[in-house]
């Protein structure tokens, strides 16, 4: 799997299953992804016993619809490059500087594709927070095993 960055749109920042789910149940989604990778990061595939859940989203850009792919198991390097303007902001430049490092390593990319897939995913990113009005694709929880599982009695 390639690391990329998903810079999510301004309007659908917060709008995710941690926010939508009581935490016990976000732990259960996380525990079983987690345990699911056996200790492996999904992406680099570096060992970690500290494992994040992160959901994969696609965004239909007609239509303004957000969908879940799939939660996948990340080290915290690799969620970092994911979550790239996030980690600027709350963790500062020397963790971006080494999210853009791990970011070149898993990808053997060079600064110049670097700096071009960020330019890409910045203009997508501006493209799509244009729009206030996103939505969920709740089919796409149920197609996951989310919402049959986890809304249930939420």
């Amino acid at each position: 799997m390639k690391l990329e960055v998903e810079l999510i749109p301004r309007p659908c920042w917060n709008k995710n299953l941690r926010k939508l789910l009581k935490a016990n149940r976000w732990n259960q989604i996380s525990k079983s992804v987690r345990e699911a990778a056996n200790h492996k990061c999904e992406i680099c595939n570096a060992e970690c016993e500290k494992l994040e859940a992160h959901e994969q989203w696609a965004y239909d850009d007609e239509n303004h619809v957000q969908s879940l792919k799939r939660v996948i198991a990340v080290c915290p390097d690799c969620h970092h490059v994911i979550h790239l303007g996030a980690t600027q902001k709350r963790l500062g430049f020397k963790a971006y500087m080494e999210a853009l490092e791990h970011y070149k390593k898993v990808n053997n990319y060079d600064d110049k594709k670097v700096k071009e897939e960020i330019e890409k995913a910045s203009a997508l990113y501006r493209k799509r927070s244009e729009f206030t009005d996103w939505s969920f694709n709740e089919e796409s929880f149920e197609k996951n095993g989310i919402l049959k599982t986890y809304f249930k009695n939420n």
